[in-house]
């Protein structure tokens, strides 16, 4: 379906009125690469044939931030590891608060400028208004990949995040509350230490974040002991920054997985 002479007149007009207002945004510097306008206009058409029933709006905002490469870590790290976050955090960023994606994702850093416009437009408001973000992450990822394991890790990795960030002062070490949040991540360890074991040499790379992180969450919930630890801001905020690291390996790892294994619509 890569010849637009082949598509019927709804689908032309539909390519004419609602495709080419994001087409301006797959520049990079100014710049656009027909290659990648092919590319995306056929995602596009695959996606409208077989999802029809999902918004072709929320399609296409989420497909735009996929295919800019210098977009890459909104879209893998953020909106496709925890989308519902991402859709309050879009809310926050849209109604003026630029911090909104920082505060959540340190690692992301300060967006880039045209992510920035892109994301205060009127064409991702979509995105936005979103109620179940998640089936549109998870329909693209079918489109997009062999290995259909990266997308559940990929998840589990954005939930390890969400878990870590409750771990705020006056959090004690060896706490109730600590320990609830060490059960809590060693059962998503656990699961994607089963997708390292059952994906060969794509899982070998996760073996030593892993491991890392198992090492980690003994700190959190130490067996030594079953009193509290008096635990200083600075020393929880400095175990905070250890973890994150080390998810931030698994994740880079999962990302070269999921390039690795990328199929195209052409």
């Amino acid at each position: 379906m890569d010849e637009h002479g082949r598509l019927g007149e709804t689908q032309r007009q539909d390519l004419r009125d609602r495709v080419r207002r994001y087409l301006g945004y797959l520049a990079t510097e100014g710049r656009i690469n027909p290659r990648d306008v092919k590319r995306y206009l056929n995602a596009y058409t695959l996606h409208r044939m077989v999802r029809p029933d999902l918004d072709a709006a929320t399609v296409l905002a989420l497909q735009t931030i996929d295919f800019r490469s210098d977009w890459d870590k909104i879209y893998e790290d953020v909106a496709l590891a925890e989308p519902d976050v991402f859709v309050a955090a879009l809310n926050s960023f849209r109604d003026g608060d630029s911090h909104a994606f920082e505060d959540l994702w340190p690692e992301i850093g300060v967006l880039p400028l045209e992510l920035s416009g892109f994301l205060r437009s009127a064409e991702a408001a979509p995105l936005a208004a979103a109620q179940d973000l998640e089936r549109y992450v998870s329909f693209l990822e079918t489109t997009r990949t062999t290995q259909s394991w990266v997308k559940d890790a990929m998840r589990d990795v954005g939930t390890l995040r969400q878990y870590v960030r409750r771990a705020r002062p006056p959090l004690r070490f060896a706490s109730p509350e600590a320990r609830t949040i060490a059960v809590q991540v060693k059962d998503v360890l656990g699961r994607l230490s089963s997708y390292q074991q059952a994906n060969g040499a794509f899982g070998k790379t996760l073996e030593r974040p892993l491991s890392k992180l198992q090492s980690l969450i003994s700190v959190l919930a130490p067996s030594s002991t079953d009193e509290p630890e008096e635990t200083s801001p600075a020393q929880l905020e400095s175990w905070r920054q250890d973890v994150r690291g080390e998810i931030d390996v698994l994740q880079q790892e999962l990302r070269l997985i999921r390039r690795a294994s990328e199929t195209s619509p052409g």
